[in-house]
């Protein structure tokens, strides 16, 4: 179930990233592709640090696999990626990391507290 938001004033995103970023997330939490989902927004009233400069602004969300170590790994991997698809620096992306109670997510009529 993981989730991953990324709004970014970068407006020439290319048309596989979605793909790329479903692979990062997998790959680096240890879940399925066929569980996540990726939702890329184009924001082009952005800022950081007072700069218009290419930024990211990110949510991560999971069922387990977010911890203080393991957020170092998710936000290296990930931030390569943006950094290398998007250029955008590393020093201009935020990812808020989202550790989401089972019963709290919902998926086929329920919720995961029932699936899991």
């Amino acid at each position: 179930m993981p989730v991953f938001l990324l709004n970014t004033n970068v407006k020439d995103i290319p048309a596989s990233l979605k793909k790329e970023i479903t692979d990062v997330v997998s790959s680096s939490l240890g879940k399925p592709v066929s569980y996540i989902a990726v939702q890329i927004n184009y924001q082009p009233n952005m800022s950081f640090g007072g700069t218009e400069e290419p930024l990211a602004l990110c949510d991560l969300s999971s069922i387990g696999a977010l911890s203080k170590e393991a957020n170092k790994n998710h936000s290296k991997a990930l931030m390569q990626l943006l950094k290398q698809r998007l250029n955008i620096n590393s020093s201009r992306i935020y990812i808020n990391f989202h550790n989401l109670e089972k019963a709290n997510v919902g998926f086929r009529d329920t919720t995961f507290d029932d699936l899991m």
